[in-house]
Parts: structure tokens; sequence; C-alpha cells
């Protein structure tokens, strides 16, 4: 209560605001209000009120609210972290409980923190920190106690709004934009975000005067490298809210040391932020450093992997107020120095010394953390692991009993018994090996080994064949990690082999084996060709460009890499690294375009055993494939082509999340087998439009023809799916290529006569036994291979042509190697699933008409595939696009043109992949809803235009202009006098269309001419009162004038051509010459 008005009479006060003779009262916490005389003397903090004697008081409660702006620390950019700042005061006359604050954006919770209680006519700062995800206009609410249990005065007075605009960053990307990572930093401006894409790059860096900036790696192996120097590698100096995280900086001697380099060095800055890094030095001296923190505040250096070379220093800090958290140092001469004041280290793996000669520095966690030991969660205030500390843990808790002394002032007095997060994984994640392994000769076997680590371990790996080891390695693996490993094997004789693959680790630490079996089929080699295909393998290699790696073009090297595994070669790192790079190149991803293209390719990356098919180059070649399935057959019904290559490409991988989608093709590929056994290169094409196969003489079809190199290419898919070689399929379709075997062992040209040989192993057969049907005299088909080689190595595509010769010689190799497709299959688990998330909002029209066609936004988050993007109206389908993405970390626009079919408000939704193409880990986030307003068109006549004057019996040309919006059609007539004149029929109109007709009017004087839009009433409008523009015209009479004759001199007997000009309007009349009358 504010008083104004005091009357006092004999040194008392007999009237306050009106109030005679006031009661005063003061209260008291045990009996509330209680009278008390005028004179009482208050002490602090007392509360009184006066009113009236008897009068109703008041209860005393607090008064909670937000008395000022909103305030933030830099402008609100998506990926960039906000300070949101707020004073909340109490108004009230009690103090308050405890109360939760939450701070809201666009009605959606984001965070709450309860704060403790505020005494009367006191403030309270609160802050909360903000990344936004998406940029554009946003709201901002900070609302006190959102759930009402604090008693106010007002509860009306306790959230704050505020209109914020998001902003989106600047985004530059290495190599794409910049060569150099110092050259993208030398052009970012403030909320920039760097990305650093896979690869190796020059590592020196200087981040000087520079905030607010991100530079981020796409992934681990996107990499900042330097071979020689003795500075530091990536300085950071004078700046602020700069962010390092998600990539390697490694400094590797080469040809030169690297002694006195500093990997990562901060000067004179605050609030950087180095996370989620791998550092590795090659420096021997103490004089190199991982990371230096100097003089520099609240900076974090958190989740990083840090090794040096035994004598390299880890961690330096000669800072205050930083916080070191969750990072793991090994292979150092110490691991953490401090000579600062009030710094935080917790939860580190520390695998060298720890130093601290600072002051008032802690080495546990200021707040409790939990951790596991022994598969139960404790939570406490955590120190670091200590590898070479060992203590008594007799609770069992994962802390070593007795603190760990850092120096005789600073203890960490929680050491942890095992490295933090370190619950050991170890896995042999796949094993893959040829199709069909051949006795006494040279087989491959991959294995994929991953860890689950904080750490570097040294793992053994052993090959053990019927239980007898034949081969042991021993590999380090970085934290968590993984490597890929190359066995080989020469069994003896054919028969059914155990193959096991046994990964172990023991040291101080753990103790873990794992292991993964499998029973092989050893077969009888069926020839031996080994000299053709070495030099067919010489002239691929002969063929290869130095700079690129390819051979040919890019299908041709993927055949290549094909033909490579399949003869048991390596097919190198150049052109694997192709295969890996071209896509990704500017306007390169047409090398893609086609299902042929991503199976062909996604089967050829399989050989090499440790691709991750999910991730080659950036692609997700696995999901692209799967997502061509409709759940019945791959890509084109009409073509069994498709399908052979998917179920090809997907066995190759053992993907069990593929086998619902195999066997569905298996059976779309079984029910179109022809009557003769094999398959059309088209579905249902006739005989005679078929030219490639079929064309031996003596061998022919009728009616559906066959295709020798489908089928082919079919029964190899079919076999590696699981149909059986004795199966009614296979026994025909081996008779098909039986019978179209030629007297030369051809099945019509090279290509397909390999790929029927691949199909003849397949099916069990050997192709040395498989001879014309007419004679046992004929040439095999290996005999037709093998004389079609040339003295280079290289294959003609028939006995008198050659044809691509790289092509065709990498696709003949792999029958002459025995090898049917695919030429290795891999034994896993499973393979990651892919998402598919919308983000963002729906972007709308400002407005919608109804029944007329409309362009709907949007953007989503995929890591590809080929799926289709839905527009429903109230839940049911209204619209659709479909999407393709190669990348396996991509952000798409959309758009999606849409035709509302009823009008006012309505409910919207997008929904990805509603055809169910693409499995992903997480199928309830593929919907994004809206409301919108459908509004009727409104079509007016907005201009009628007439001629300056209008001509009784003439053609004038009135105009008229149409407005409004729709995609519906509707008539637009024109009426004089009340009769029609005409009539023209739109198909639709885009806000306005300008009209002419034709009027003849038959007499002068006042004519009321209109025009009406929709006459029919064919479009249902908002109003249907302003389809009519009238107006009034005056019809004259023609006024015909000569106004110019010439020429002025004409001559005597002679023809002269006069010249007249006539004014005037009208249609049809004479024109006489007169001459003196005549």
């Amino acid at each position: 209560m504010l008083n104004r008005t005091f009357e006092v009479s004999g040194g008392n006060v007999t009237r306050i605001d009106e109030i005679d003779d006031p009661v005063v009262h003061l209260y008291n916490e045990s009996d509330g209000w209680v009278d008390v005389a005028l004179h009482h003397r208050l002490n602090d903090c007392d509360s009184i009120i006066w009113s009236d004697a008897g009068a109703e008081l008041p209860a005393l409660l607090p008064d909670l609210s937000i008395p000022y702006k909103i305030g933030f620390d830099s402008e609100p950019h998506t990926k960039f972290t906000t300070t949101v700042e707020t004073t909340i005061t109490n108004r009230g006359a009690a103090i308050s409980d405890n109360f939760d604050v939450v701070f809201i954006v666009d009605g959606e919770p984001l965070d709450v923190k309860t704060l403790s209680p505020i005494s009367p006519m006191d403030n309270m700062t609160v802050t909360f920190k903000w990344e936004p995800e998406d940029a554009g206009n946003r709201t901002i609410v900070i609302g006190i106690d959102p759930a009402g249990v604090v008693d106010e005065l007002d509860e009306s007075n306790n959230n704050a709004p505020a209109a914020v605009v998001v902003e989106e960053p600047r985004v530059i990307t290495i190599p794409h934009d910049y060569p150099t990572a110092q050259m993208a930093v030398d052009s970012a401006t403030a909320y920039t975000l760097i990305y650093i894409n896979e690869g190796e790059y020059n590592g020196w860096l200087t981040i000087k005067d520079k905030h607010r900036m991100k530079v981020i790696g796409t992934n681990e192996n996107a990499g900042l490298v330097i071979h020689d120097g003795n500075s530091d590698m990536i300085k950071i100096s004078n700046s602020s809210d700069i962010d390092l995280t998600g990539f390697t900086a490694m400094a590797k001697r080469k040809d030169w040391y690297v002694d006195y380099v500093r990997i990562i060095a901060v000067y004179d800055s605050d609030n950087i932020s180095l996370t989620n890094l791998v550092l590795e030095h090659d420096s021997w001296q103490d004089c190199s450093f991982l990371m230096r923190i100097d003089n520099s505040v609240d900076c974090v250096v958190s989740d990083n992997f840090m090794s040096g070379s035994g004598g390299t220093s880890g961690l330096l800090i000669t800072a205050d107020n930083n916080t070191v958290c969750n990072n793991t140092i090994d292979n150092c001469c110490y691991a953490i120095k401090v000579t600062g004041t009030n710094n935080t280290i917790h939860s580190n793996n520390l695998f060298a010394s720890a130093m601290d000669s600072g002051y008032n520095n802690h080495w546990n966690a200021s707040s409790p953390v939990s951790y596991m030991h022994n598969g139960t969660t404790f939570t406490d205030y955590i120190g670091n692991y200590y590898d070479a500390y060992r203590d008594q843990d007799l609770d069992d808790n994962g802390i070593w009993d007795t603190p760990y002394n850092i120096n005789e002032n600073t203890s960490d007095y929680h050491p942890l018994r095992k490295p933090y997060r370190e619950e050991y994984i170890l896995s042999i994640r796949s094993i893959s090996l040829p199709n069909r392994p051949y006795a006494e000769q040279n087989n491959t076997i991959i294995v994929v080994i991953s860890q689950n680590s904080q750490r570097k371990t040294d793992i053994t790996v052993d090959l053990m064949v019927n239980s007898e080891v034949l081969e042991s390695k021993r590999v380090r693996l970085s934290k968590t990690s993984e490597t890929t490993l190359k066995f080989h094997w020469t069994p003896s004789k054919p028969e059914i082999h155990n193959i096991s693959l046994v990964a172990s680790i023991n040291d101080s630490i753990t103790s873990f084996r794992t292991s993964r079996s499998l029973f092989v089929k050893v077969h009888e080699p069926p020839y031996n060709c080994s000299d053709n295909v070495t030099a067919a393998l010489q002239f691929l290699r002969a063929k290869q460009t130095p700079q690129s790696g390819s051979i040919g073009s890019f299908s041709t090297s993927a055949w290549a890499v094909l033909a490579f595994s399949a003869a048991g070669d390596d097919p190198g790192a150049a052109l694997t690294g192709f295969l890996s790079e071209y896509p990704s190149l500017p306007e390169n991803e047409f090398v893609l375009a086609t299902f042929e293209d991503c199976a062909r390719t996604c089967l050829a990356i399989s050989t090499s055993g440790g691709a991750d098919p999910n991730n080659f180059g950036g692609i997700n070649y696995l999901t692209l494939v799967k997502s061509y399935h409709d759940g019945v057959q791959f890509n084109e019904p009409t073509s069994v082509n498709d399908d052979a290559m998917g179920i090809l490409a997907l066995t190759a991988y053992g993907d069990p999340n593929a086998t619902e989608i195999i066997d569905h093709s298996v059976g779309y590929i079984t029910s179109r087998q022809n009557g003769d056994g094999g398959w059309s290169e088209k579905i249902g094409e006739p005989a005679w439009s078929i030219t490639d196969g079929n064309t031996t003489d003596g061998n022919t079809t009728s009616g559906i023809a066959s295709d020798m190199r489908t089928t082919s290419l079919v029964v190899q898919a079919l076999v590696a799916a699981g149909e059986s070689p004795d199966s009614d399929v296979i026994t025909n379709a081996s008779s098909f290529l039986r019978n179209n075997t030629g007297i030369d062992g051809d099945l019509s040209d090279a290509v397909t006569t390999a790929y029927a040989v691949q199909a003849i192993l397949a099916m069990g057969k050997n192709p040395l036994e498989w001879r014309n049907t007419n004679t046992n005299e004929s040439a095999t088909p290996i005999d037709y291979l093998l004389s079609l080689q040339q003295p280079d190595g290289s294959f003609n595509y028939t006995a008198n042509g050659s044809f691509f010769p790289p092509d065709i010689t990498a696709k003949v190799v792999p029958a002459l190697a025995a090898c049917p497709y695919p030429p290795m299959v891999t034994d896993i688990d499973s393979y990651p699933l892919p998402e598919i998330t919308l983000i963002g909002y729906i972007d709308v029209p400002e407005t919608i008409y109804v029944n007329t066609s409309c362009t709907v936004h949007g953007r989503l988050k995929c890591n590809g595939g080929r799926f289709n993007v839905s527009l429903l109206e109230d839940g049911a389908p209204a619209s659709s696009t479909t999407l393709r993405s190669l990348w396996c970390d991509s952000e798409i626009p959309f758009s999606i043109e849409w035709m509302p079919s009823v009008d006012g408000p309505l409910n919207i939704s997008i929904f990805v992949d509603s055809s169910n193409r693409v499995k992903e880990t997480n199928e309830n986030n593929n919907n994004l809803s809206g409301k919108v307003f459908v509004n009727l068109p409104d079509l007016t006549i907005s201009n009628v235009s007439l001629p300056n004057q209008i001509v009784v019996n003439a053609t004038n040309i009135i105009n008229t202009s149409v407005c409004g919006r729709t995609d519906e059609h509707f008539n637009v007539t024109f009426l004089a006098n009340g009769g029609e004149v005409g009539r023209r029929k739109l198909t639709g109109i885009l806000d306005a269309v300008n009209l002419s007709f034709e009027w003849m009017p038959d007499s002068t004087g006042i004519h009321n001419i209109s025009f009406i839009a929709d006459s029919d009433d064919a479009v249902r409008e908002a109003c249907e009162t302003n389809n009519i523009a009238a107006v009034d015209a005056e019809v004259f009479f023609t006024d015909l004038v000569p106004v110019n004759l010439t020429p002025r001199v004409a001559f005597v007997h002679a023809r002269n051509n006069i010249t007249v000009v006539i004014s005037g309007t009208a249609e049809g009349f004479n024109v006489s010459l007169v001459e003196n009358g005549t």
C-alpha cells in the first residue's frame, strides 16, 4: 500500500488516506495480524497495514514477477549457445518458498531451474543456456512457478515473453570452400561454422582476434597434420567463444622432427571449448606439448583422447578457472601439470603422472557425477583415474579408499579404481571371406575388430581353423575404434572347415576374450587359368590412371575391383580410393544416377571387407540399395536384372535387415521365369526385339525371349540367396544355358559367356564339361573366353571385335578365376540402421486457396536412401514426391505441390517414408504437423477499358481485367444491354489476366456494357456479389474525313498514284476520286 495523506491532531495520527481513526496491524508469524498502538516502534523487516476498525485483513503473500526485459549475451544463431538472463523480484510482503523457473521456446519447455526462496523486495538473477535448432522468428518465455505451487498476491505477472529472431550461421566447408583450415578461419566472421571433411589437411592454424566461431570435424578421419616445425600447431590467442571439436590433430614425424611443437596452445582468451578431439604427438621431448592453456579463463577441455610418444608433455595449464574433464591422456612424461588457480580437474583417465604447483585447484568434481562400476551405477564427487595408483576398495564402489596425493597440499579425494566410462567392449564385428574358397589356393580372410574403450590397448587376434591356430596378429587400438586385418589361408583339401577368429586382451586393467566362428565349404578348383588371369590383371594395372587411380570410367573401375577380388588380388588403395572419392566431387553424382550404378558399386566395395557400406566416401550405399525395393522387387518392375544386382549386393554384406527384401525379390524373379527356363532382359518382351544372346545357330526360342546374360546373372543371384542348385528353377535355367551354347563354346559374346561360366560354377557344375548339345566335340565356354585373350592380356568382345577392352577384361576375369558373384561374403550381426527426421516447420504460402495448386516446403535430415514424402489433409493422403539422397549425413530441402480439396481450417501433416522403404532406428519421428486455413477464391472484374470513341456498326475492342487466384475453370461473359456479346473460358488464373472482346454496336447512344467473372457459377467463392463490373458506353456515328492527299502535283497524260488518308472508324465504305467535279 502506498500512503499519501496523514492527518495529525495533538501529536496523534487521526486520519490516513481518508481513513478516520485508523487501526494499525502488525504481522506476527504465529498469530497473523495483531493490532498495535499508533506509536508502536517498528523493527527491521516488520510488516504493518492500517484499516478501518473491523475490516477484513488480506493474507500476507509473496509476489514473484519479472520486472525487467529478458537479456541476451549475444545475437541468437543456430548451432551457437546464447545465455538468456533475467531478474526475478519478490514484490510481495512475505518470503517465497522454493520455486521453479521454466524456459520456453515456441511453446516447448526446454529447461527448468529450481530457485531458493526470495525475501520481500529482494531479487535474484536466473540464466539459461540456449542453442537454437532452427532459424526464424521465435517467441521465448521465462515463466515463474509454472505448476502454481507458490501462493502469490498476483498470479498474472509470472510470465515474461520476448520475440527474438534467430539467424543462420555462416557455413564454410573444407576442402570445398577453402583448401586449408587457415584460409577458412581467416575468412570467418562471428557466428561461423567451419566443417572439416574427411581427409588430411595442413595442420598449421592460427586463430587470433576471433569470436564466436566453431571448427568442427565431420568425423575423426578429418585431420589436421604437420610433419615438421617447432612452434604452436593450432594457436588460439586473444579470442573468445571458440569451439574446436570432432577432428584429429597430429604432429607426425616424417622427414624432420616435430620437437617443441604444441599441438594446441591457447593464450589470453576466454570461453574456449576443446572437445571430442584426438591429439597425437610423435615427439619424445618434454618440450613438446599435446595442449597448453595459458592466461585464459573459463576454458573447457573435455572428452578428448591425447597420446604422446613417451617423452611428450601432456596438458599444461598456466591459467585460472578452467575445467578439464572426461579426457584420456596416454603415453606422456606427465598427463596434466597445473600451475594456475581454481581449476577443476575430474573424470580424466591419466596414464602418466599428475602435477600441481598452483593454488586451490580441485581434482574432484564440484557436483556429484554418475558412474558405473561392475554393472552398478554410483554417484559421487569423483576424481580421476591414475594408472600407476593402487589401493583398497573395501566397499566396492569403484573409488579407492585412500585419497591420491598430487602434492603435499593437494589431493584427489575420490580417485577412480578403473578408467572413467571404461566398460570395456571388444568384438569381432565381421568376417569376410571368399564366396567360393578353393583347396590348395590362397584365400584371403578379412576380419574387422572393434573396441569401446577410453585408452589405447594391445589386442591379439588369432586365426584358427579346425581349432588349430594358423596365424596370429597383434594390433594396438585407440579409444573407441576398429581396425581391419587380413589373414591368408591355403586349405589342403576340399571339405567343410570350422573357421574361428579369436581376439583377446590381457593387461593390468582388464582381461577379455571374444571369438567369431563359421563353417566354410572348400571346393576343388575346376580349372587353372592363373596365367591368363595374371596377364589380364597386368593389363588392367597398365590402364590405371596415376593421378586418379581409376581404370577407365567409374563403372569400369567398379568392375575392375570385382575382378581383382575374384582373383584373390588386392585392388589397391588408389583404385578403391577413386571409388570412394569420385562421386563426392562437384557435379559427379551422375555416376550413381541409376540403381544399377548404386548396386554395382555397393557390390564392388563389399570385397574390401572392412569398408563401411553405410559410409563409403560419405555415401550410404547399403541403405540406398535397400531403399530401391518397393516391398516386392527392386527398381523397375519390367527388369529382373535390377533384382539380381540388388540380391548380389545385399548377400555380399550378410545384412540381417535385408533378409526380407532378398526373399521377396527371389520370389519375384522365380515367378517371372520363362517357359524355356531363362529370363528376359525386359519382362514380356517378344523374341524378335532381343539381340543380346539367343543368337547361336541351331538354338532358338519362340514367343517370349529369354536372354542369356540376364539368365546367367539371375542364377548367380538366386544361388547366392540360398536357392538350391538342384531346384527346378535352377535346373530349368541350366537347360536353357546349355541349349544355347555354341559350337565354339560361346554364349553370344565375352561378357555373356563369362556370366554364364559364373552361373555354371554357382550351380555346382564344371564349365569344362559344358558343351553344345548337338555335338560332344564342341569347345567349352572356357575355351571360347581364352580364344578372345589378346597378347597384351586384354579380351576382345567377340572373335572379330574389340569393344572397351578394360571393361570387357574386368568382366571376364572372375569367370577365369572360377569365382561367381559376389566374390566375397561377410558374416556380421548387423549394420546400423539409418534415420530420417523432419526438422524445422512446414513452410506454406501465406494464402492458400481451395482446388488451387500451391507449393509446400520443408527440410529433413537423413542418412541416405530413396523414399517418398507425403502430404496429408486431415490424415488423408493428398500429395507426394520422391526424394533421393546418396549421403550418409545430409540435410535436404523438399517441395510438394499440393491442391487443397476443402476450404476452411485444416490439419496438414508431412510424412516421410510413408511407404516404409527405409527401415529406421526410430519409425515414430517421421511426421510433422501444422494447421492452415484454406480460403475460397474471390474472382473480380477490376477494370473495364473503353476506346476513345465507340463507333456504330464497326468493330470496337473492349478490354477488361479479371483478378483472383484459382486453378478451377470458369467463364468470363461480356454483355451489352443485357445481351451476351462474347464469352471466354479461363483454365485458371494467377492473380490477374487481361482479356479483350470485340463489340459491334448497331445503334448510337448510351449502351450499358458489363463483364461477369464466373458467369456460370462454376467456382465457389468467398464473395459471389463482386463478380460483375458495368459501365455506360456512348456510341457515335462515324465521321470519315479525308485529311491528306498526295502527291500535290500530277502529270498530264500519265498514270498518277493518288494516296488519301481518311480519319475515322467504319467498316466497308467507298472512296471516290473526283476530278473537277466529275
